[in-house]
């Protein structure tokens, strides 16, 4: 019986051969297809057809990875939090890491760094320096812009540098272009003069450039209270858009975006904003619920949770100290060289680093960290910590040990109940002092530290925090602290000049030890400014230390590390090497966040 099926069949097939006139089926052929294959010839087709399929998804695949690259896309929007609020978006002023991130963005220098710390024309096409290095010539590039469309000429050059050496505007960037004269020969040319050898000048040049059409109305004296402080015009990758403020007046969020009429690669990423917080917890809070996307810095003791996250940690070498400065005009205790040295002594500076920064930072002997010309390792600190010799040191001094039970109640105000030894001298006073520092957890954390081993040695001490954004007007300005604990940056050249040189102590001078005693260290720090020659700087900063070390106008702690923490949705490149944070916004037009294919 199932032959003479087989036979039917194959005379059916047979049949419909012969009555066709091509051998190829027909569309209508087609859907009798899987009648006439069997169960297995049915899943062997099927098998095939995958196959294929398959086959031919995979080669595609391949083609494609060998012929398409994912490309940046302009769009998308990126938003860092900052701890602190900005006040001078102005390269004139900015002096707080909140103002100096804004500045970066949005101002142009004549040159600026590339992420390997080299020198490279901005704003500038080409320039010049004579052998002497005594003259500059800067050529500015063709139809540069400002934000809002008005050419960029040589007249702004002339003019932001005019401001900034106007002692009537108080910048801080004053001493460093003091002896410099600039003239324009045409609308794109400058030639820069120094009146003594200054090889660090290029430098300089880094600086923002303020539209002069904007600022020119504006009396010096009164640029600190300009409304463009906050709504600024720059030639930067971007430009304001706006700002957001709580009820009480202080910035909550400051947008900026790109900006199309730049000069240089055009940034991808749309749109860049800042989110200000009062404190770390906040701002951490923030990016874990991913409300932000990056974070300006990370306190160390965050570091290994932040580390858990999809995340991108950097850390990053600043040439900065962190140091305590003696107010002696206000703590009068301290002009007793015994006082101070007594208190340097009494510092653990290795303890605080692995304590409070996690091993995270050097300590330091004095204002160079390492990698200076002048650099002094820890191992040669002529003020090595000792309780015993500090204790002897305040002795000497005047100021000798009593017990809480001698005291009375008024005599030991401000001191915690488990300090049972004070400092009082002859004229039964008793030794007390205020630390004035930054609200932020590493400062504090420090600040804490120090009070601690002064309090061994008999020293009531107390703290005083200050917010970030109101440092500068309730402390700097008025030089109003006992001991002030802060951080001083000290640009690409480690230049000290700026912070110790005698001609720096009054504001807006950033001298905070009021350091005035020496004439020697002002004569050693003018040598050392003016050679090129590495081995003479370091033999004239070494010199300078020693003159320090007698002088103790301050107790220099550490060299910190800068913790930055991205999403790794944004694809960013990030300097090696860093001046100041907002170096960090180095290569910020290479930064993006949208991608688009690109057939080869």
């Amino acid at each position: 019986m199932a032959s003479r099926l087989a036979r039917l069949r194959r005379h059916d097939r047979q049949l419909v051969a012969a009555a066709a006139r091509t051998r190829i089926p027909t569309r209508g052929q087609f859907r009798y297809f899987f009648r006439f294959l069997s169960r297995r010839e049915f899943w062997i087709w099927v098998a095939g057809c995958t196959v294929l399929v398959a086959g031919c998804v995979l080669a595609f695949l391949e083609y494609a990875r060998t012929h398409r690259v994912i490309v940046p896309a302009v769009g998308g929007e990126y938003t860092e939090g900052v701890v602190g609020t900005p006040r001078f978006v102005n390269p004139l002023f900015a002096t707080t890491d909140a103002d100096r991130d804004l500045v970066h963005l949005v101002f142009a220098g004549l040159l600026k760094a590339n992420p390997d710390g080299t020198l490279v024309p901005d704003l500038a096409e080409q320039f010049f320096i004579t052998t002497s290095s005594a003259t500059y010539t800067i050529s500015l590039r063709e139809n540069l812009q400002w934000h809002d469309g008005v050419p960029l000429t040589a007249d702004d050059v002339l003019f932001t540098i005019e401001r900034i050496q106007d002692a009537a505007v108080g910048s801080p960037l004053r001493a460093g272009w003091q002896g410099v004269s600039a003239r324009k020969t045409d609308d794109r040319t400058l030639v820069f003069t120094v009146s003594r050898p200054y090889p660090a000048f290029p430098y300089l040049l880094t600086t923002g450039i303020l539209p002069r059409h904007v600022w020119k109305d504006v009396a010096a004296q009164s640029m600190r209270l300009a409304d463009g402080n906050l709504h600024p015009i720059g030639a930067g990758p971007y430009a304001f858009d706006a700002l957001t403020k709580s009820r009480a007046g202080s910035i909550l969020r400051y947008s900026l975006v790109r900006n199309t009429r730049y000069h240089g690669q055009i940034p991808y990423i749309a749109s860049f904003s800042f989110a200000y917080f009062q404190e770390s917890e906040s701002l951490l809070a923030a990016f874990t619920n991913q409300q932000i996307d990056g974070v300006h810095f990370v306190p160390r003791s965050r570091v290994d949770e932040i580390k858990k996250r999809t995340v991108d940690v950097y850390t990053l070498p600043l040439p900065q100290y962190t140091a305590l400065f003696f107010n002696q005009a206000q703590f009068t205790a301290a002009q007793n060289n015994g006082v101070r040295k007594a208190l340097a002594l009494a510092v653990n500076k290795q303890e605080i680093t692995q304590r409070v920064l996690l091993g995270q930072a050097t300590p330091l002997t004095g204002p160079l960290p390492p990698g200076t010309p002048g650099y002094r390792p820890i191992e040669n600190d002529p003020l090595t910590f000792s309780i015993e010799k500090a204790s002897k040191e305040l002795t000497a001094a005047g100021w000798n040990e009593v017990s809480r039970t001698e005291l009375t109640e008024d005599d030991t105000l401000g001191a915690p109940a488990s300090q049972q030894v004070f400092r009082k001298n002859r004229k039964g006073d008793i030794l007390t002092v205020a630390i004035t520092t930054v609200d932020t957890p590493e400062a504090i954390e420090t600040a804490q530290a120090v009070q601690m081993y002064w309090q061994r040695i008999g020293v009531t001490v107390t703290i005083k925090r200050v917010a970030p954004d109101a440092l500068r007007d309730q402390v700097l300005k008025e030089r109003n602290y006992d001991v002030l604990l802060f951080g001083q940056v000290l640009g690409e050249d480690t230049d000290p000049y700026p912070f110790w040189h005698s001609s720096q102590a009054k504001y807006p001078g950033l001298n905070f030890a009021q350091y005035v005693a020496s004439g020697r260290a002002d004569g050693l720090l003018d040598q050392a400014r003016s050679t090129s020659d590495v081995a003479a700087k370091a033999e004239k900063y070494t010199l300078f230390q020693e003159q320090l070390d007698k002088d103790i106008p301050a107790i220099f702690l550490y060299n910190p590390s800068y913790v930055y923490v991205q999403r790794k949705t944004l694809h960013s490149t990030i300097p090696s090497r860093i001046v100041t944070p907002a170096d960090r916004f180095t290569a910020v037009n290479t930064w993006y966040i949208e991608t688009s294919g690109s057939w080869k």
